[in-house]
């Protein structure tokens, strides 16, 4: 019996040393998770799924209606041509102007819930890049929806850093003509942006991480979708 004692004390080490070495585990994986988080910094601050959604596929929309439709060029050309360095993103989607009608075809397009006959569904093969490698995804509400979320809910502005890029140009053809490349961001705070893609019209990538915000502004036209008081 005089054994029993020790035993008893030596279990109850054991236990201790587990539940010791299993709060150092989880402690070190809160510590992975939280850096895992802040390396994450370039992408700004994490955001609700929804707007992190809708600023990916607005900026990559516009993008996509500049690129394939000269109406829609000339009405952003006219609207960016004085001195403000910012269009409000809703006069640019007044309805039934040259704009938004091609922005709604191509909403159409690559809107997870209603593709047209013959058109590809979202987004993957099709709205390149592939929106998995960073967490988005496409929409999948209706245009009319979509609308009033934006109007609504948001109030963004596309932020137009270095327009001279564009308007050492007489229209936006010959920019494409000469550089097809457009970089499209977006702001989830107040930074100058926090992810984007860099589109042509036959396609395009995410910007590289760490992307060279400077000397992208010296070499390509760059719209920043953002929020309007920021």
């Amino acid at each position: 019996m005089k054994y029993l004692p020790i035993t008893f004390l030596s279990l109850l080490f054991i236990f201790a040393s587990c539940n010791t070495n299993e709060d150092n585990l989880n402690t070190s994986a809160l510590e992975g998770q939280e850096n895992g988080l802040k390396g994450r910094a370039p992408f700004g601050e994490i955001k609700n799924q929804e707007e992190k959604n809708m600023m990916y596929m607005t900026s990559y929309l516009i993008a996509r209606t500049l690129l394939e439709d000269e109406d829609a060029q000339k009405q952003f050309y006219k609207l960016g041509s004085g001195k403000s360095l910012k269009i409000d993103l809703r006069t640019l989607l007044t309805p039934d102007k040259p704009f938004e009608a091609a922005f709604r075809l191509r909403y159409a397009r690559y809107n997870g819930s209603t593709p047209p006959k013959g058109q590809p569904t979202t987004p993957v093969s099709q709205a390149v890049p592939d929106p998995l490698e960073r967490d988005y995804s496409t929409l999948t509400i209706s245009y009319i929806d979509y609308i009033d979320v934006v109007n609504d809910k948001y109030d963004w502005i596309i932020y137009l850093p270095n327009k001279e890029k564009l308007y050492e140009h007489a229209n936006f053809g010959d920019y494409l003509d000469s550089n097809e490349d457009i970089i499209n961001l977006w702001s989830f705070d107040t930074s100058d942006y926090s992810d984007g893609l860099k589109l042509h019209y036959y396609g395009g990538i995410f910007i590289p991480i760490p992307f060279d915000y400077t000397s992208a502004l010296e070499s390509t036209f760059i719209m920043t979708l953002k929020n309007k008081q920021k």
